[in-house]
């Protein structure tokens, strides 16, 4: 049984909520692997570091040379402590610069692997998008369409009004008049208040005014756990329609919104854009459904 809390109620056909969730058996590859970390950040040479190192080595060459026996030796010392230490700072700019180099390669490769990965992702998620609804349009192919354009059934003020507006964001593909054949009989057929058919994609939307009270007995009507209204939406599921149900309070007070509803739903199914128009508005807020009340 579909049960609906508030308004408006979307359903959509199971086959094609599962075709929406399906994943393409081949997804292109990213081969990519991101680049090697090259360690902490090189730091500069201290100053104090560079004196207090040639000190310790200059140091005890000076004494030495001090000695007038010695001071060649101490000379000698002193010397061999200098190029010693300008070695040692020589070699630690050179590896600093090394390492340097090879963050600044490293910063360089990263951005190009996300750049990279970015660009996977988009190329996967169109291939998924793709492969979803080209299962979705082979769904809707199927979709059986009307039964007959003859109907009879009396139209309220609502959904002349109504009409106007759907008319107005969707030209050319409105219906109303038609029938659906209730299941095992053709008498008394069910009337949709109005469907929108693309002929490009197949798809069909039974959009319905759920009027809280039948117009010539004043009867409660499209309550939680109606069931003639549960028996209708699963006929036209089963024809791989789509179901848009509203209040009458919601298209009276919110055609504008309402009709960005029809479109938010079209583009969650087969991806058309919602029009200009209709993309600052709300989406028709939701109105709790109505409960028949006990005698």
């Amino acid at each position: 049984m579909i049960k609906a809390q508030t308004y408006p109620i979307v359903l959509i056909p199971e086959t094609i909520r599962t075709a929406q969730a399906q994943i393409p058996p081949e997804l292109p590859e990213f081969n990519l692997s991101p680049p090697s970390d090259p360690g902490p950040t090189p730091q500069r040479i201290k100053k104090r570091e560079v004196t207090t190192q040639t000190a310790i080595a200059v140091i005890p060459g000076s004494l030495v040379a001090a000695q007038p026996k010695s001071r060649f030796m101490g000379l000698s010392l002193m010397a061999v402590a200098i190029i010693a230490m300008a070695a040692w700072i020589w070699h630690n700019v050179a590896r600093n610069r090394q390492r340097k180099a090879a963050h600044q390669k490293y910063h360089n490769d990263m951005a190009i692997f996300r750049a990279e990965a970015r660009c996977y992702d988009v190329k996967k998620q169109d291939a998924i998008a793709a492969f979803r609804l080209r299962l979705v349009l082979e769904i809707l192919a199927q979709s059986l369409p009307p039964d007959g354009e003859d109907s009879r059934a009396r139209r309220g003020w609502s959904e002349a009004t109504f009409q106007d507006y759907l008319e107005e964001f969707f030209p050319n593909k409105i219906r109303t008049g038609e029938t659906v054949y209730r299941p095992q009989t053709q008498r008394f057929p069910y009337t949709p208040d109005f469907i929108y058919f693309d002929p490009d994609t197949g798809l069909h939307i039974n959009i319905e005014i759920d009027e809280p009270y039948a117009y010539l007995n004043r009867k409660p009507t499209h309550f939680i756990g109606y069931d003639k209204d549960e028996t209708r939406n699963q006929r036209m599921l089963e024809r791989k329609w789509l179901i848009v149900r509203f209040s009458e309070e919601q298209v009276v007070k919110w055609p504008e919104s309402c009709c960005k509803t029809v479109a938010a739903t079209i583009a969650s199914v087969v991806g058309n854009d919602i029009p200009v128009t209709l993309r600052r508005l709300r989406i028709s807020p939701s109105i709790r459904a109505g409960r028949r009340k006990r005698p």
